[in-house]
């Protein structure tokens, strides 16, 4: 009989290097019911805070949740919203202290506000330039260290200035060199800048902007697929696209098409991190590429189902795919 995902977690504990931009996001819940007095602008009225580690920090938080050992290599500011994301990795049980500090830098801060269970304004706080060679070399002596330690490497590129060429070029290296996979979630143009990753997981919008082309039927993206698999090498690309599901790439297989699992969406935020990170994990217990897609598929429909910047558990996707077999090979 085959283990259901939960049981097979519970045996396989890998370790993963997280690299990227490490984000706090803060939710504001309130209600709109009245025009300002002083301008025609709604009134906000807040009733509820929360704050949820976002980017990197909740690809983190999700391999977390899914029992990982998780090490986190990011940059944060010496302000507030960087001692927050402290403080969440800490209660999650994630260690901050591979975190690297930039004080003139602002912690990458996303506000939303939301009323009527819907967003109604985002506030960003955020510096998007790149890292200096002071800190981009600190990260590699960090990255050195923790490559012996970890199964495999996610990179979380939320184009907010870690994840730069004079950094991306010797972790793929050493990745590589060392055995591991290196799995990202991408966020730029150019693909070329993950040249030797083993896998990647943009959404739509990524792949039609590194592209420069309309993907609107199922032979356009499969033939724009084929360019990011070639800049990058990669073995596989598994392209998200929100409620029409997931398309998994893997020449020279042929595409395989995943539907979306979700009832109801209330949240798409956060989402591709939890993709990235259930797909990582399950490539590492062992599930093979067409598994991990489908499994990153029922962990990204569990989230989108809830408000906020969310994660998944074993036991949620265990209840997704108990009833389903059709996703093993």
């Amino acid at each position: 009989m085959l283990l259901p995902p939960s049981r097979l977690f519970e045996n396989h504990r890998p370790a993963v290097l997280v690299v990227g931009d490490v984000m706090c996001d803060v939710y504001l819940w309130g209600k709109v019911s009245r025009i300002s007095p002083e301008a025609p602008v709604p009134i906000f009225e807040s009733v509820e805070r929360k704050q949820a580690l976002g980017g990197a920090g909740n690809v983190a938080a999700n391999l977390r949740a899914l029992g990982c050992e998780v090490y986190l290599l990011g940059v944060v500011g010496a302000d507030t919203a960087g001692r927050c994301v402290r403080d969440l990795l800490k209660q999650q049980g994630i260690s901050d202290s591979w975190l690297l500090e930039d004080a003139p830098r602002p912690t990458t801060e996303k506000t939303r506000l939301i009323a009527h269970q819907q967003q109604v304004l985002r506030l960003d706080q955020e510096s998007r330039i790149s890292l200096s060679p002071v800190l981009v070399e600190r990260a590699l002596h960090q990255i050195d260290l923790l490559i012996p330690k970890v199964n495999g490497v996610i990179c979380s590129d939320y184009f907010k200035g870690v994840c730069t060429p004079a950094l991306l070029r010797p972790l793929f290296a050493g990745t590589v060199a060392a055995g591991r996979p290196v799995i990202v979630d991408p966020n730029v143009r150019d693909f070329s800048l993950y040249q030797g990753a083993t896998a990647l997981t943009p959404n739509l919008a990524e792949v039609e902007l590194a592209t420069n082309s309309t993907l609107d039927t199922p032979g356009s993206l499969e033939k724009a697929a084929a360019v990011p698999l070639e800049k990058t090498q990669a073995r596989a690309l598994l392209v998200t696209r929100g409620k029409d599901g997931m398309s998994l790439f893997r020449p020279p297989e042929a595409v395989v098409h995943i539907p979306s699992r979700t009832r109801e969406v209330f949240d798409s935020t956060g989402a591709g991190d939890t993709v990235v990170a259930a797909f990582t994990m399950a490539l590492l217990c062992g599930f093979s590429i067409r598994e991990a897609s489908c499994l990153a598929n029922a962990a990204a429909g569990i989230v989108v189902g809830k408000i906020g910047t969310a994660v998944g558990t074993p036991e949620e996707l265990e209840a997704v795919l108990t009833e389903d077999d059709s996703w093993r090979d």
